[in-house]
């Protein structure tokens, strides 16, 4: 190889590499990879195929745009995710590559018996020679990339370990995405848990009953986790309940309980469950996956959460239902008490102190920066007397300002005692003089083994706002993206500020946070908000949402800070027709002043 063709291949690979660090999609650059990757290497046609997660009878073609012929033979085979075929349909030696994570280059097709099976097709579309590179990540084979020879078109040593780089660099954006995608659908879960939860709560505070409420669990914890059936299992005797709510259909319930049973007197700590550790007598009446939790009140053993027969059960599935397992029983706790306790005028009381308390908890609603031509206010109202968000506003001198939000899952005391320690150490943690990812960081370690005790975790986000350097600098840990409105010639422009997810806290010991800066010279109003809003319900359970969200942040814009967070609850109660929200509601706008001109 040349000096000059090794710089060729040398800025491919550079090119490429920045491609992949830069994407947190896959799908978005496999093109324009392989176009690079072909600009360097004689042959002029190659495809990558990608396996979906420990799944090996299916490869799908998601990357076909030089060859002609051969997506046409599969077309009926399309799907979302790319043109799905059976492994069994590709010559020997690519599953032989794929099994062993090694590349093949099969120079000559009609000499080597491993290709007979693709001759028909080789000729068709005209190639003569074929090499395959498996993509392999965390030491897995996710797919593979192959390459087409014609007449004349062959690979050196040199091209090959450049097309195995080109591989290598395929098969980490295939972990990007797939840890962003993970990210992503474990935040979505547990929005949907919490969001499920609070449903089931106010139906069984409008006494319909523990049974109604138990029924509504199971049936979301099975469409949360993908499982064909749901049980719960409560016996309480001091409460004097002894029930079961299920929702699927699975016949051999006395099975699973008595297995469930001796696993638990054993004092085994597994509870994960699949074919080959599942006793013979279950597989063979249909259990091919099992996962439960325990129902505790205290040390004491109320009952079982179990959960049957998804494909896979996943950790997050696990932090699901353990979620749910604590919310079940402080909310029968709850509910059972609530008809005494809230006879008492004193207990009545005592909330009202929380309550206020909270409100000492919070900073003050409005500030002042930038010689007056920066606001920051906010509104807050929880869904009962007390609530589990949170917001801290802090003036660093007339240019810089912090806003930190965040929600703590559920409502109520519980949530309250989180927002309290919340407010403790992130005191603690600015005082520290800490970049917004470290705060975040610090937070989630220091937290963390609380949060996990009682299955609890927090959406926050943090952002430094230095108004003199017009740059803002933020972290997030699984909050709602903020909306910035820019003008745009005579109206307003909304976009999101866009950053990771980013795992809430409490939900893995060691998530990482990652900063995010942005120019904001343009900016005219910054909101930050929480899903009490965005969830707000009308009468047909259609979600006030995003859109009107933004539509009336738009309308409003010409009013200061503090009459639009006045406007914000008579707007809810327009959409929703209800005087109270369901969830804890909060909105917090940084805004330019508008001057008025004089008349």
């Amino acid at each position: 190889m040349g000096n000059e063709d090794l710089k060729k291949t040398l800025d491919a690979i550079v090119e490429i590499s920045k491609l992949v660090t830069s994407s947190k999609n896959f799908f978005d650059i496999k093109d324009e990879v392989v176009e690079k990757m072909l600009q360097v290497i004689p042959p002029t046609k190659a495809c990558v195929n990608i396996f979906e997660r420990d799944e090996y009878n299916f490869a799908y073609l998601v990357c076909d745009a030089t060859l002609e012929k051969i997506p046409k033979m599969f077309s009926e085979n399309k799907t979302p995710k790319g043109t799905k075929i059976p492994l069994r349909e590709y010559p020997t030696y690519i599953r032989e590559s794929v099994k062993t994570k090694t590349p093949i280059y099969i120079k000559k097709l009609d000499e080597d018996i491993r290709a007979q099976s693709e001759l028909d097709m080789a000729k068709v579309e005209g190639y003569v020679a074929r090499a395959v590179f498996p993509l392999i990540s965390s030491n897995k084979t996710v797919g593979f990339l192959t390459c087409f020879m014609s007449e004349g078109e062959k690979l050196s040593e040199s091209d090959i370990d450049f097309v195995n780089s080109v591989a290598s660099l395929l098969g980490l954006s295939i972990e990007i995405t797939r840890y962003n995608g993970d990210i992503d659908r474990i935040v979505k879960k547990l929005r949907e848990a919490i969001s499920s939860i609070g449903t089931a709560t106010d139906e069984l505070y409008k006494n319909k009953g523990i049974d109604s409420f138990l029924t509504m669990i199971s049936e979301q914890i099975a469409k949360l986790t993908n499982s064909e059936a749901c049980f719960i299992i409560l016996q309480d005797n001091d409460a004097r309940i002894n029930t079961m709510a299920r929702f699927g259909d699975v016949d051999d319930f006395s099975s699973i309980m008595k297995f469930i049973m001796d696993e638990a007197e054993a004092g085994c700590s597994k509870n994960r469950y699949i074919g080959a550790s599942l006793p013979q007598n279950m597989v063979a009446n249909g259990i091919n996956t099992l996962m439960y939790d325990t129902l505790k009140k205290g040390e004491e053993v109320l009952g079982y959460l179990i959960a049957v027969n998804s494909k896979k059960y996943y950790d997050d599935d696990l932090k699901i239902l353990g979620i749910f397992s604590t919310e079940i029983v402080l909310s029968l706790i709850m509910y059972l008490s609530s008809k005494k306790v809230f006879e008492s005028r004193l207990m009545e009381r005592d909330l009202e102190i929380v309550g206020k308390q909270q409100e000492l908890i919070m900073s003050d609603k409005h500030m002042s920066l930038n010689d007056g031509n920066i606001s920051i206010d906010y509104y807050y109202s929880p869904s009962r007397q007390i609530g589990g968000d949170f917001c801290k506003l802090l003036e660093i001198d007339d240019h810089r300002a912090m806003v930190f939000i965040a929600d703590v899952m559920g409502h109520g005391i519980l949530s309250n005692y989180f927002v309290a320690m919340m407010k403790g150490v992130l005191k603690t943690l600015i005082s520290e003089d800490l970049r917004p990812g470290e705060v975040i960081n610090k937070m989630n370690k220091i937290l963390f083994n609380d949060l996990d005790a009682l299955n609890l975790f927090i959406t926050a986000r943090i952002m430094y706002l230095d108004f003199e350097k017009n740059i803002a600098i933020s972290s997030n840990a699984g909050h709602l993206y903020p909306m910035v409105f820019k003008k745009d010639g005579d109206s307003l422009a909304c976009e999101m500020f866009q950053t990771d997810e980013g795992m809430p806290i409490g939900v893995m010991e060691d998530s990482e946070y990652e900063e995010y800066e942005y120019d904001i010279k343009d900016m005219e109003m910054i909101a930050f908000y929480t899903d009490g809003i965005i969830e707000a319900g009308d009468m047909d359970e259609k979600d006030f949402g995003t859109e009107n969200l933004e539509r009336f942040l738009t309308e409003n814009f010409e009013k200061t800070g503090e009459e639009i967070c006045k406007e914000l609850p008579v707007e809810l109660k327009k959409f929703t027709g209800k005087d109270y929200m369901e969830d804890d509601v909060m909105l917090v706008l940084v805004k330019k002043v508008q001057k008025k001109e004089n008349i």
